[in-house]
């Protein structure tokens, strides 16, 4: 079993840090307010860790056009995922700044139009316990490796249930970013701010850019949870260890689940596969990938299939980004 990563407690005290300072210094109660809200959100969520970069599906085994979105499992998620292609030297020339941790926070709500803006913009509310929902709101924290510290995303996004999950048509290649509804009440503050010095256009850009990595891990998480032979691992902390943190004035370490084929992780390594041809066809690696079946669909994990054939070996490299 992977090492617990425990993000979601580390996100937690680093907010209730900068939630204190709002109180103290009396600026950005909207803010303050907002973060309290996510702090208690991720507290009551049930944790999945995920494998790096939340790369469950390999970019040749791309989701089918026009699939509609899963719903969550329960009705607030908390996602852990390591995320260390920020790091890559490419990425960096890019200019995406190294954040090799991601916390992303999935609630269901009902999105409710709340008028429009003095540009004529729609506005809109989030209610997280008004009976049925009709989406997923994911707000997110990204760990910023140069000042070590966990920083809330300002911009967080809204998907509807009712519509199809479709790419953004500038992003449709490898990349697959997924379309969705920009929404600003993860800092409520900064976002009034950053409006007046930016221009809505602008502002909209630049905070869609931020959360769009995001949107794409929970979209994949939830299509390869609805797969019929996935299982739920849990891995609960040591009591030793929390007792030391209530002590200390720190988020005891939850429970947090990951995701299994049999006793195989999800994101884990490959595994040989049996052959019952005699190896009739060449050695290669067979990646993982949802498979599609009549009134259901399956996991089917990755492995080197047909290892040592005498037919050969399939020479084929993957790059994943």
């Amino acid at each position: 079993m992977p090492q617990r990563l425990n993000y979601s407690a580390h996100v937690c005290d680093e907010l209730r840090t900068l939630a204190a300072q709002f109180r103290r210094n009396g600026k950005r109660p909207g803010d303050r307010e907002a973060i309290e809200e996510w702090i208690e959100d991720i507290d009551t969520s049930v944790k999945y860790q995920l494998p790096e970069n939340g790369q469950y599906i390999s970019h040749s085994k791309p989701l089918p056009v026009g699939m509609m979105l899963q719903r969550l499992p329960y009705r607030s998620v908390s996602l852990e995922v390591p995320y260390p292609m920020s790091a890559d030297p490419i990425a960096r020339e890019d200019g995406l700044t190294a954040s090799t941790r991601r916390h992303i926070l999935c609630r269901e709500t009902r999105q409710v139009h709340a008028g429009t803006d003095a540009d004529g913009n729609d506005m809109y509310l989030y209610e997280y316990d008004a009976g049925e929902p009709d989406g997923i709101h994911i707000q997110a924290v990204s760990w910023l490796d140069k000042n070590r510290c966990w920083i809330p995303l300002t911009c967080g996004a809204f998907l509807p249930y009712s519509e199809p999950v479709v790419l953004e048509d500038a992003f449709s290649g490898d990349g697959r970013r997924y379309a969705f509804t920009s929404a600003f009440g993860a800092l409520p503050d900064f976002a009034a701010e950053e409006k007046a010095r930016l221009g809505m256009e602008e502002f909209i850009r630049n905070m869609s850019i931020d959360i769009t990595a995001e949107v794409k891990i929970t979209v994949e998480f939830l299509q390869v949870l609805a797969c019929r032979n996935i299982r739920e691992i849990e891995s609960a902390p040591p009591r030793v260890l929390n007792t030391q943190r209530r002590r200390k004035g720190k988020t005891p370490f939850d429970v947090v689940r990951m995701l299994t084929v049999g006793d195989v992780m999800i994101g884990g390594a490959s595994r040989l596969a049996t052959s019952d041809n005699q190896f009739k066809v060449r050695e290669h690696m067979r990646t993982g990938h949802i498979r599609r079946l009549p009134g259901q669909q399956v996991w089917v994990s990755d492995c080197i299939v047909a290892a040592g054939s005498p037919m050969g070996r399939v020479s084929k490299g993957y790059v994943l980004n």
